[in-house]
């Protein structure tokens, strides 16, 4: 889940309570992981996660403890908000300083193993197409992107189809989108921003 509205939510948080977590002692349920791991920290797996806990989670004006992050948003999902290429220096010295994971990569490494990623069939799965936008229909693609925060949402596919795989994608952008509706439409649709989307589906055609 490499979120953008997650992250932006989890590294504003950050910002606001990190003088009092410098100031203070990490407890057992809130400390970073500094100290040497000597066994591995149990792989939780986010197929199942409630979009919305690991949001509020994420959001919480104290900074949740690792172990609750992982266990609500999943292994995956946690150590991807230390990508660095997805931080700014600041940032990413806020979350070492709290987590004590310098890299996504540091993170991973102190997780067991993603069992799915032994048991899984290696071979990538197919992409969605890319539709362009240009043959939508600007009327029906209005009222299909209205229908996406609804109780009865249409399929991923239908508003690809619809609107084009750039307008379906770009819903979930958490600059343009209220909170409460990104989350509803991440978890209908399972693309917590628009790069997860984008890299769900083929690559969009060069002009010729």
């Amino acid at each position: 889940m490499k979120s953008a509205a997650a992250r932006i939510i989890f590294t504003m948080t950050l910002g606001t309570v990190l003088p009092h977590v410098y100031a203070s002692t990490p407890t057992d349920d809130s400390s970073n992981i500094n100290t040497t791991i000597e066994s591995k920290l149990p792989w939780v797996d986010d197929d199942n996660v409630d979009v919305g806990e690991c949001l509020d989670t994420l959001g919480r004006m104290s900074p949740p403890s690792a172990k609750t992050v992982n266990k609500v948003c999943g292994t995956k999902s946690f150590c991807e908000e230390f990508d660095p290429a997805d931080l700014s220096e600041d940032d990413s010295k806020h979350l070492a300083a709290v987590y004590g994971f310098a890299s996504a990569q540091a993170c991973f490494d102190a997780y067991e193993q993603n069992p799915a990623a032994s048991s899984q069939d290696t071979k990538p799965k197919a992409k969605l197409p890319w539709v362009s936008s240009t043959t939508s229909d600007y009327g029906k693609c209005g009222d299909m992107l209205l229908r996406m925060y609804e109780e009865s949402p249409p399929s991923g596919e239908t508003v690809n189809e619809v609107c084009g795989t750039e307008d379906f994608c770009n819903e979930f952008d958490p600059a343009i989108v209220p909170e409460d509706d990104l989350k509803k439409v991440v978890e209908v649709y399972g693309f917590k921003s628009p790069q997860k989307c984008f890299d769900a589906h083929e690559q969009k055609p060069t002009s010729s």
